[in-house]
């Protein structure tokens, strides 16, 4: 007699189980709006939806909390999910502005068939800036109404391990206010001390050494920091160009002066050897007579970076070369950069700010 061979038997090929993807079907396709978050929210326990929330750009408050619940406690998840839902029809993004003490702050979030932008800025006010800033800005430092604003982007392609390709990273600061040489150096207050020194009580000899003495500071000051001179080279009608590097350190800069302008760029002055991403710096700007002003700063990633989460909730950062070639970032950076996506993408929750 010969028995049937149980489903289960060693001998037969076993079943295999495919397993979903947060935010996917079996079959790999991402999940309707109302199903892709699996979660109840509010009182009336509606389904999480990005699509139809009242917020700008359709996620409210509530939803956003509880995608920084999901964030902090399974990050993979949260990235897989967040993929899903940027895939199945409707982008996921919003807009959100809150005054701070400092200013005003702004962010932007979309993410489109995986692609995401998101920026944050905050248009900083006159009066936080200045607390600094005033005792070495130029008369006329800012147009009327003018804020400085100080911005941070990334960008990237999700993957459905939770990750992020291809990913940049760039901050810019802009609307600088000018500021006057002579404060930045000191002078302006040593012009003031020896005419102080000239109108006072004292004798002529007395006032001469203490007049020298004032002279000599400023000649100090200026060969320490020789503003006026670069300031001069600014002005200039022809252009000056220089590469600098460091003896034993990777980084290098690139100087470009004349013609009013100038560009001051910085090259991976983190250094390959701490398997450090190319971060570079570039500042630009223009100077006339005793005022250095201030265009743009830009810090920005020039390695394609890639995050990768695992299911443990931990994240590896990797710079990827022109050939491809992925290494490890292995520092605290790393860290931080891995949770700035996310950080950005839920910059409206109150347990953010």
């Amino acid at each position: 007699m010969v028995h049937a061979l149980s489903p289960v038997s060693p001998f037969l090929p076993q079943p295999t189980t495919v397993k979903a993807v947060p935010g996917f079907d079996k079959a790999g396709a991402p999940l309707t709006d109302d199903q892709v978050w699996a979660r109840s929210i509010g009182a009336d326990k509606r389904a999480l939806n990005t699509a139809t929330g009242s917020g700008p750009g359709h996620i409210d408050a509530v939803e956003r909390r509880h995608l920084m619940e999901l964030a902090s406690k399974t990050p993979q998840e949260f990235m897989q999910r967040l993929l899903a839902d940027s895939m199945n029809g409707t982008p996921v993004e919003y807009n959100f502005t809150k005054e701070l003490s400092i200013g005003v702050l702004k962010v932007s979030f979309k993410a489109v068939d995986g692609a995401v932008t998101t920026t944050a800025s905050i248009d900083v006010f006159n009066k936080s800036a200045d607390q600094f800033l005033k005792p070495y800005l130029a008369q006329n430092a800012r147009d009327k109404g003018a804020r400085a604003r100080i911005a941070i982007e990334v960008k990237g392609q999700l993957n459905k391990n939770g990750g992020l390709d291809g990913a940049t990273v760039e901050a810019r600061a802009s609307n600088v206010p000018s500021f006057s040489v002579k404060k930045l150096i000191g002078i302006a207050t040593i012009e003031s001390d020896i005419k102080k020194a000239m109108a006072a009580a004292s004798s002529k000899k007395t006032k001469q050494a203490e007049v020298l003495s004032l002279v000599n500071g400023v000649i100090e000051k200026l060969s320490d920091v020789p503003l006026p001179f670069l300031v001069k080279l600014i002005g200039d009608s022809g252009v000056f160009k220089a590469e600098l590097t460091s003896k034993g350190h990777d980084g290098k800069a690139k100087v470009e002066i004349g013609g009013g302008k100038y560009s001051v760029g910085l090259q991976e002055f983190l250094g390959k050897a701490k398997n450090e991403p190319d971060v570079r710096a570039k500042l630009t700007g223009h100077a006339a007579e005793d005022t250095l002003a201030v265009d743009e700063l830009r810090v920005f990633t020039n390695d394609k970076l890639s995050v990768e989460w695992n299911d443990e909730g931990s994240a590896k950062l990797y710079r990827t070369d022109k050939k491809g070639e992925k290494t490890e970032v292995e520092d605290h950076f790393g860290q931080v950069l891995a949770y700035l996506p996310i950080a950005l993408a839920l910059a409206g929750t109150d347990k953010i700010l």
